[in-house]
């Protein structure tokens, strides 16, 4: 089942971990067949960093998903960072 996302549109997902929602600004066809890249904003910022130590938050991002939704390194391997979905 596709999933794409469309510039403008509403998703809702994780990222990280997070529960995350937001809008796409824009995408573009990956650099690997079958992907799409994605440049999104969250409704609110998400801690990027594992590390107890610090934090870093971002609320901008972008990410290469699948058709199915999940995420891609830029081989186009499964990296488990992000699952996106439209919002309803």
């Amino acid at each position: 089942m596709s999933v794409w996302l469309e510039s403008g549109g509403r998703f809702k997902g994780t990222y990280l971990g997070h529960a995350v929602a937001g809008v796409v600004k824009r995408w573009a066809n990956g650099d690997v067949a079958g992907t799409r890249q994605y440049a999104v904003v969250f409704d609110e910022p998400v801690d990027v960093v594992k590390s107890e130590a610090f934090s870093s938050f971002r609320q901008n991002v972008t990410v290469t998903l699948q058709e199915d939704g999940n995420s891609v390194d830029h081989k186009g391997n499964p990296n488990g960072i992000a699952a996106f979905e439209p919002a309803a």
